[in-house]
């Protein structure tokens, strides 16, 4: 049994597990670390792999959504994440942290699957008012006690999402792994192979294009 579905960060968790217990919780002992499952995964430990997949699959389903993905190619492309996590486990070296190289298979896979939707048909729903998290929610007005007020929220919320989509793919996904992930700069430089500098400019040149496109939007109008 999974001693938790949190992710946890091999730094911070204490090493400490019987060998082969799949990561099951000794009693005053820390769980094991992501970095520690995978290497028990490598072994084709199954047990060990399905901790993993209950620690990462709200964090990667987020992900997807917060880059704009259908809920139904959201979960299509977190199954194939986590089959590739798996179909790649023998070659997996501990040399960063776990999270950084899921998020990598799971930018790739993302990328992939962005190519291809723009080569198809667009399709627009118009009943689509959640297909991102609220990590923008102190820019939309308090809608809990006022139906005009839900209405405007919906239609702040349409329009930071359009926003959001509007920028340049390699802008987005630093936004998105910043902003809707919660990564350091250092981390979402190691995931897309790039220098630190790199994500800070193009987070600077995100956030600026976002405040001249919601001009009036987030002061209220």
């Amino acid at each position: 049994m999974c001693a938790s579905d949190r992710p946890v960060d091999p730094d911070d968790a204490a090493v400490g597990t019987a060998g082969g217990n799949g990561g099951a919780p000794i009693e005053g002992i820390a769980p094991p670390s992501d970095i520690e499952m995978m290497l028990q995964v490598q072994e084709s430990d199954a047990e060990a792999f399905a901790c993993l997949v209950a620690r990462y699959r709200a964090r990667l389903s987020r992900f997807f959504s917060s880059l704009g993905a259908p809920p139904d190619v959201a979960d299509d492309l977190l199954q194939e994440t986590f089959v590739r996590l798996w179909q790649a486990r023998e070659r997996y070296r501990p040399e960063a942290r776990f999270s950084t190289y899921l998020m990598e298979i799971a930018r790739n896979l993302w990328l992939n699957a962005r190519d291809r939707a723009l080569r198809a048909p667009a399709q627009v729903s118009l009943d689509e008012d959640t297909r991102r998290p609220d990590a923008l929610a102190l820019a939309l007005a308090d809608s809990r006690a006022d139906p005009e007020a839900v209405v405007l929220a919906r239609e702040r919320r349409r329009r930071i999402d359009a926003a959001i989509d509007t920028l340049p793919q390699k802008q987005q996904i630093v936004f998105v792994l910043c902003h809707f992930e919660g990564m350091r700069y250092r981390e979402i430089a190691a995931s897309l192979g790039i220098p630190e500098g790199t994500v800070r400019y193009r987070m600077h040149e995100a956030v600026h294009a976002l405040r001249r496109m919601l001009d009036g939007l987030l002061e209220g109008e």
